[in-house]
């Protein structure tokens, strides 16, 4: 299925179909489950036009964590991928 583009919070009731940003952006979410595969394969076949700033935001978050490029701590911290203790010991090293 798709994500809906607007939720009203006092009712719950959901409009609309979000686009494949939208898509992106439920990955984290959706780990783990048969959902995450179909909403992925949604974001690799329906690339983003060039004037959608904020698809493309929430594409950058939705798949820099699926491809586990980043995560975050307990304390809500961004822990980058290169920043990783395999990353810091390499570069160190030279």
């Amino acid at each position: 299925g798709y994500p809906p583009e607007k939720v009203d919070v006092a009712t719950g009731k959901a409009s609309g179909y979000g686009n494949s940003g939208f898509s992106a952006a439920l990955l984290p979410f959706l780990a783990g489950s048969d959902a995450q595969a179909v909403q992925r394969q949604r974001v690799k076949d329906n690339p983003l036009g060039g004037d959608a700033y904020y698809s493309y935001v929430l594409t950058l978050f939705g798949q820099g964590w699926d491809q586990q490029r980043f995560r975050f701590n307990l304390k809500g911290e961004l822990l980058p991928h290169w920043d990783s203790s395999t990353c810091a010991s390499t570069a160190t090293s030279h």
